[in-house]
């Protein structure tokens, strides 16, 4: 049951980084083009925000992974 649960987990959330990785790609796109410099610094927090939305969930899938991996080594024992 915990298996299942925390495969569900980690598939959730590496749909999750999957569409944060697609918006930071769109952020890279705005400040590679550079047009508009006022809202430059809007951009640029949003990009850092991705960054570290990205770090988390990369963290929780290890989690989640070694979560599994825990669980498959006690059913084994």
């Amino acid at each position: 049951m915990l298996a299942k649960m925390c495969m569900t987990f980690r598939e959730i959330l590496k749909k999750r980084l999957t569409r944060k990785y697609d918006q930071l790609r769109e952020i890279e796109n705005t400040i590679n083009s550079a047009d508009d410099l006022v809202n430059m610094a809007a951009v640029k927090r949003k990009f850092v925000e991705l960054k570290s939305s990205i770090a988390e969930l990369e963290n929780c899938i290890d989690l989640a992974d070694t979560m599994l991996s825990n669980d498959d080594s006690e059913k084994k024992e």
